[in-house]
């Protein structure tokens, strides 16, 4: 059972998806089977309109909830994910978040997306109660894991327009 993808791949000459590194390469071992990174073609599919964004988040999305070791994130891809949360808890929302601000995260590229984000949310959403809440999720967890420099990677978010910069103020002293 572990190996019918491989071997289904291997005996229609298909190209072998997956996004465990690992399995790619005992694909390649066991039957010559080439593997693709499935978030790269996500990627690509995105770019040439072979798929729509709506799409492209939901699988980024069910990798997030599979505890995938990275997802590759962007703006679009956060808001829509957040626009598709149909309740209160912003569950899926939530679940892609977790790749901000990870204890290994290249802080710079992190602070970026969440930037373009927030600008984004900010000027189209006006501040509404979803905004908010998406807001506090994102920046909880782009410096859960700053203990030491945390202050400086939030003070680069101030920068934004007033109303954003106003909650983030109100945020960080509800928080510390």
């Amino acid at each position: 059972q572990l190996l019918d993808p491989i071997l289904l791949a291997g005996s229609h000459g298909a190209v072998l998806l997956s996004d465990d590194l690992r399995y790619r390469q005992l694909a390649e071992i066991v039957n010559g089977t080439k593997g693709l990174w499935l978030q790269a073609v996500l990627a690509c599919a995105l770019d040439a309109d072979l798929i729509d964004l709506k799409t492209a988040t939901a699988s980024y999305i069910q990798l997030a909830a599979r505890r995938h070791s990275h997802v590759n994130l962007n703006a679009d891809i956060l808001r829509e994910a957040l626009d598709d949360c149909t309740d209160d808890s912003l569950a899926e929302f939530d679940a892609i978040t977790n790749f901000i601000g990870s204890k290994d995260a290249d802080m710079r590229s992190h602070l970026l997306v969440t930037l373009r984000f927030l600008n984004a949310l900010w000027a189209s959403r006006k501040g509404d109660l979803k905004c908010q809440k998406a807001t506090g999720i994102i920046v909880g967890k782009l410096i859960r894991f700053r203990t030491t420099d945390w202050s400086f990677w939030f003070s680069a978010l101030l920068f934004s327009n007033s109303a954003l910069t106003n909650y983030l103020l109100s945020w960080v002293r509800g928080h510390f």
